[in-house]
Formats: structure tokens, C-alpha cells, sequence
């Protein structure tokens, strides 16, 4: 299982793993996934002066900690935001989501936390903006994706949610909130932020 422990304090905060005595600093901003044996128990305990324990009972399999920056986290809170929306249209846009989730556990499996969330947000990104630079999309069908099979469902949900965008600009009773999920200032700033990340940052496997 995964435990994902956030710093939203200004100051770095220390995580100590017992029984093995590793120690980790989350900077301020950012997030330590900790990855754990299923079924066994585990205790996590938080103290003063910034620093939280967390006893391992996994026996055998010792526990994995990445760590995740602050800049990390806004490119993954964006690829969050993205599955939120999906989800605002019904079997379609909750198919898309689920596309997202295989997408990320199939990607993880070879390339950990971090890098895969990037990889799946990137192929999100062209196929969104592959569709949306239609002028008039009759669907949500896109060119042949011509990279990794693997993500080529996070390929098929941008594309979803560009035409899903397109839609309720003509239908804005399609969703509650009657706008383009997409269009909006907060979503703008959300994708440009997260793509400048992604554009800027090499990333490498561990």
C-alpha cells in the first residue's frame, strides 16, 4: 500500500522509518510516498519540532520512500484536477478517468511514482491538445498515438476532455457548473504551470 505523507509547512519536515532508522526530509511544499507491505500493521506518529515516525511492520519487505518536491506535486495535482473533471461527464468522461488510472499504475510499475505521473500527464496533454486544435470536433477520435502503449489511454482521455470541453462551450447545461471545465482562469494557470514543469524538468528512473 501507498502512504502519502505532505509537507504544507514552511519548514523542512524529517520522516524516520523504524526499525531500520532511515531518516528523509519532505521539503516544504512537497511529499513522501511511502510504499508498504499489504496486511501487516504499521503506525505512524507524529511529533513537535517537525518530524513524524513511522513504524514498519512489513517484516522482510523494508518500506520505499520517495520523495516528492513542491514543484513535483503542482504537474501531479494538475493530472488530479484533470481526472476530477473527467469525471463531471457521466459513463464517457468516468471511462477516460479509469484510462488515466491504468495508465498511471501500468507506467509506475516500471518507473516509480514521480516519473510515471509525469509520463501520463504529458500524453494527457497532446492528446487534449491534439483535439482541441480542431476547430469543430465531431468526436472524440484522434490520430494513431505513436508512443508507449502504455500510455496511450492517457493519450485517448486528453482527447476525451478536449471534446468534452468543446461540448459544453456549446452546451452549457452538460455539467452542473454550466462552463468549460478547461477554459476557466484557475484551470488555465493549473495546466500552464504544470507544463512548464514538465517542460523544464528531466527526470530520471531511480
Amino acid at each position: 500500500m501507498k502512504l502519502p505523507i505532505r509537507n504544507r509547512a514552511s519548514t523542512p519536515l524529517t520522516l524516520f522509518i523504524e526499525p531500520y532508522c532511515d531518516q528523509h526530509e519532505i521539503p516544504p511544499g512537497g511529499e513522501a510516498i511511502v510504499t508498504l507491505a499489504d496486511g501487516e500493521a504499521h503506525a505512524l506518529d507524529f511529533h513537535p519540532e517537525n518530524w513524524v515516525s513511522l513504524w514498519d511492520g512489513g517484516g522482510r519487505l523494508a518500506a520505499r520512500v520517495e520523495i516528492v518536491s513542491k514543484e513535483q506535486n503542482i504537474v501531479i495535482d494538475a493530472l488530479a484536477f484533470a481526472r476530477g473533471w473527467l469525471h463531471q461527464y457521466g459513463s464517457r468522461g468516468k471511462a477516460a478517468a479509469m484510462d488515466l488510472d491504468e495508465a498511471v499504475s501500468r507506467q509506475e510499475q516500471a518507473d516509480g511514482y514521480v516519473l510515471a505521473r509525469f509520463a501520463v500527464y504529458k500524453a494527457f496533454r497532446q492528446g487534449f491538445q491534439a483535439k482541441a486544435t480542431e476547430v469543430d470536433p465531431a468526436d472524440d477520435l484522434l490520430p494513431r498515438w505513436s508512443g508507449s502503449g502504455t500510455l496511450a489511454g492517457a493519450y485517448r482521455a486528453g482527447g476525451a476532455g478536449a471534446y468534452f470541453n468543446h461540448r459544453t462551450r456549446l452546451e452549457p447545461g452538460l455539467i452542473e457548473l454550466g462552463q468549460a471545465p478547461f477554459d476557466t482562469d484557475a484551470a488555465r494557470r493549473i495546466f500552464e504551470e504544470a507544463d512548464a514543469i514538465v517542460s523544464s524538468t528531466a527526470l530520471t528512473k531511480r
